[in-house]
């Protein structure tokens, strides 16, 4: 029963790191030390040292002996890697939550696109992140493939950290008709493509200010 407990709460710190990093609560090169983590998560340091163990086997961190884990420095050529792999597998999963995509689940996208809307208009930095993400994941579990979801969740927790670096000037109006309005047409006409290619377009698009970042 301890075994069950200790494996339990280490995968609560494990759940909760991955959410963390993937909202971008953790910024490039920061050390992720034991006490603070053990402070704000409230559990003992054991459950959250197996947990980064994990992440650093996953390489979502760096580690060295005798040194706190960090959350690594994304170079231009990682950032690009790790949105062509984003591309391909985000399209994938969004040809197949077309094929078996409901009205249910329209309605659904529809709201968390409009709740984007408002924050990005009111300048709500993380409410705008956090519809975002909302909105991908919905569409990405509607294709009922759990690993592969689960490995795109894995990509966005590399770059999660950056994107602080979205909006330095203020959350910007869309200049022009949104991709997820795109994806909403796409699904309507139950077409696996046109959702697919309006998704690139978001992570292309979406991706840009990180990309001019990491130039300079």
């Amino acid at each position: 029963m301890q075994a069950l407990e200790r494996a339990s709460l280490a995968k609560r710190a494990y759940d909760a790191l991955r959410a963390s990093l993937m909202e971008g609560e953790f910024k490039p090169g920061e050390p992720l030390r034991l006490r603070v983590l053990s402070t704000r998560l409230g559990t003992s340091q054991t459950p959250i040292r197996e947990a980064l163990m994990q992440l650093v086997a996953e390489r979502v961190l760096t580690g060295a002996p005798g040194r706190s884990p960090r959350v690594p420095e994304l170079t231009l050529g990682r950032f690009l890697e790790l949105r062509d792999i984003r591309v391909a597998l985000e399209s994938l999963a969004a040809r197949k939550a077309a094929r078996r995509a409901t009205p249910a689940l329209i309605r659904t996208l529809q709201e968390q696109h409009e709740r984007l809307v408002r924050a990005k208009e009111a300048q709500r930095f993380k409410e705008t992140l956090a519809a975002n993400r909302d909105f991908h994941f919905t569409l990405h579990r509607a294709s009922e493939q759990e690993t592969l979801v689960w490995i795109i969740e894995s990509l966005w927790v590399q770059t999660g950290p950056y994107l602080n670096f979205l909006y330095p000037g203020g959350v910007p109006a869309a200049p022009r008709r949104h991709p997820h309005e795109e994806v909403l047409r796409g699904l309507e006409e139950g077409d696996p493509e046109r959702t697919a290619a309006a998704i690139e377009q978001d992570i292309v698009e979406g991706g840009a200010p990180i990309l001019s970042y990491l130039k300079d």
